[in-house]
């Protein structure tokens, strides 16, 4: 990326002013960096929530996961799905599942803390991770967020309050002996679908249960 000078600069708006060569150069540049930062900034954000998406949620979770090491304190990442989505999407009318979508999304936006990252990473599956959490506060958390209702256009053109439930698996580490990020979205990916199999709404996995 080229070099460019700040405005606020004296010697730059006089070299402006008397060169408007330079002038058009110096903001050709700014106007490259912005875009540059806007591309990037949209390449990891999910185009229906505005959460971030699956690209950012791995270079978050890689960040964070390093972090964790190696300044040793618990990370906990949240998994989870909204229940019956596909029932939801079958009853109410066409789009009607993104707004669903936004629903959650803001309200999972509202109960994390400012550290905290949420991203929308495949389909209705939810990412949450969780800094300087143990699996008992993340699930403090999760208890407040997997209730939830939406208002929802059904297919005969009346608005209803929808009832929303998600469910969640959590996986804190280094409780989970995880020895890489992947690892512990992967263990957090398969613990949802006992999540699923059982029917229940939280699923805190254990050091046994880790799948390396």
């Amino acid at each position: 990326m080229k070099k460019y000078y700040p405005l606020r600069d004296p010697a730059v708006v006089r070299l402006m002013n008397e060169n408007p060569d330079f002038a058009r150069y110096h903001m050709r540049v700014r106007k490259q960096a912005r875009n540059a930062r806007m591309y990037k900034r949209e390449a990891r954000t999910d185009s229906v929530t505005g959460l971030g998406n699956k690209r950012g949620y791995d270079e978050q979770l890689e960040r964070e996961f390093s972090r964790s090491k190696r300044h040793k304190y618990p990370l906990t990442l949240g998994f989870g799905d909204i229940r019956g989505f596909e029932e939801i999407n079958n009853m109410s009318s066409h789009g009607e599942g993104d707004r669903v979508l936004n629903c959650i999304a803001r309200r999972l936006e509202e109960a994390v803390r400012e550290e905290d990252y949420v991203a929308r990473v495949y389909g209705d599956e939810f990412g949450l991770i969780c800094v300087d959490a143990s699996s008992s506060s993340a699930k403090s958390l999760i208890r407040r967020i997997i209730q939830h209702t939406c208002k929802v256009k059904v297919k005969d053109g009346a608005e209803i309050e929808m009832p929303i439930s998600m469910r969640f698996a959590l996986v804190t580490y280094p409780d989970v002996p995880a020895k890489t990020w992947e690892n512990l979205h992967e263990t957090a990916d398969k613990a949802l679908t006992n999540v699923r199999d059982k029917g229940c709404s939280i699923y805190v996995v254990s050091k046994e249960l880790f799948i390396p």
